[in-house]
């Protein structure tokens, strides 16, 4: 019996770790199911919260469904208005179309006229080149000349100076015209004593006569010493011939020299003046290279400008300021109008101050140089 009851206490036991474990796993599975339950009520939380969110934004949804059929209708009694529209719009832009195709070509036929008009400025360039290079061999020359002429004119002013050919010549005609005063002087004297000479002469003469009335005996006496003395006053009178004659031949040789340097003289102011009139045309000639010079070196930095715009203009990089022709001729006729009254202003001071006729040319030229 004892073992009967132990192995049915054994089978007690048993059964009770049985029951035990089958307890523990029992409570395990409830815990897990509490678990599962809080989670279950938790995940329905969030499908209450998030059923609750749908139905707002189903709510908006419907709102903005109606809104949208709303514009919807309006799009639609919009588009059903602007069918024609369509219409013009297409017809407008391909008759935009047809217009820039128009315009492209036109465009490509100024760019080829452009290219021969740079091919063309071109050739002129290197034409101008030419026409300054023997521009300024020309003035080369003409400098070369002007500096004769300029050492000319020290030659000639060094010999005006004190010890100069033409000084000494001055100083020469002065002495002779001095001489000449003092043989003027000489000779009016020997002519107011012959004058003196012979008034006495016929004095004497009378008076011998009245003498010789008055008494007879003394006039053998009075003859001769009559006789004497118009001895004397005849060799007075071929002395003062002589002196006359000798002062006539120096008053003759005084003037033949300062005739001759008189010629002389007037020769040199010839030569002088022949020089300064080559010297003042060569001076203008060189004025008149120097602004025909100007004019082309100003011709080719217009065309070099032209013909760099043009080549902006060609790579995309140049904006006209002008696109349509009408507006452009208009522009074009207002700056001809200021250019003619700027001309006619520089022309009434070029008149009102000659001294300054040749930086006033120059801007005449620019002026009047053709439009880059």
């Amino acid at each position: 019996n004892i073992e009967e009851l132990h192995k049915a206490w054994m089978r007690e036991q048993s059964r009770i770790v049985t029951l035990t474990q089958q307890r523990n796993s029992l409570l395990n599975q409830l815990s897990v199911y509490h678990k599962q339950i809080l989670v279950m009520k938790q995940k329905q939380l969030k499908t209450e919260f998030e059923i609750d969110r749908l139905k707002k934004e189903e709510t908006n949804i419907q709102h903005l469904v109606s809104s949208l059929e709303k514009r919807l209708t309006g799009l639609n009694l919009q588009c059903s208005e602007r069918k024609g529209y369509k219409e013009n719009l297409n017809n407008l832009n391909l008759a935009a179309q047809n217009q820039l195709i128009c315009d492209l070509k036109d465009a490509e036929v100024k760019a080829l006229t452009l290219q021969e008009d740079m091919c063309y400025l071109e050739i002129e360039k290197e034409e101008l080149r030419g026409e300054i290079v023997q521009a300024q061999r020309d003035l080369l020359a003409w400098e070369r000349k002007l500096q004769m002429a300029t050492e000319v004119k020290q030659n000639i002013d060094k010999s005006k100076a004190e010890g100069g050919e033409i000084a000494v010549m001055k100083s020469e005609i002065h002495r002779m015209e001095v001489r000449y005063a003092q043989l003027q002087k000489v000779q009016e004297k020997l002519a107011h004593d012959m004058e003196m000479c012979i008034s006495r002469r016929d004095g004497i003469v009378e008076l011998a006569q009245a003498r010789e009335k008055r008494s007879t005996k003394r006039a053998l006496y009075t003859r001769q010493q009559f006789l004497k003395k118009l001895d004397d006053l005849q060799t007075k009178i071929k002395q003062t011939n002589s002196e006359l004659k000798s002062v006539d031949k120096t008053y003759n040789s005084s003037d033949d020299h300062m005739h001759e340097l008189t010629d002389r003289k007037q020769y040199k102011r010839n030569q002088l003046s022949e020089l300064q009139g080559a010297v003042s045309q060569m001076q203008a000639q060189l004025a008149e290279g120097q602004l025909h010079r100007q004019k082309n070196l100003e011709m080719l930095v217009r065309k070099q400008r032209k013909a760099r715009q043009y080549g902006e203009l060609k790579a995309g990089r140049y904006s006209l300021q002008f696109r349509q022709e009408s507006v452009l001729e208009l522009e074009t006729q207002k700056q001809k109008a200021v250019n003619s009254d700027l001309v006619s202003i520089v022309e009434s001071i070029n008149t009102d101050f000659p001294i300054l006729a040749t930086p006033i040319t120059q801007i005449l030229n620019t002026l009047r140089s053709p439009a880059a």
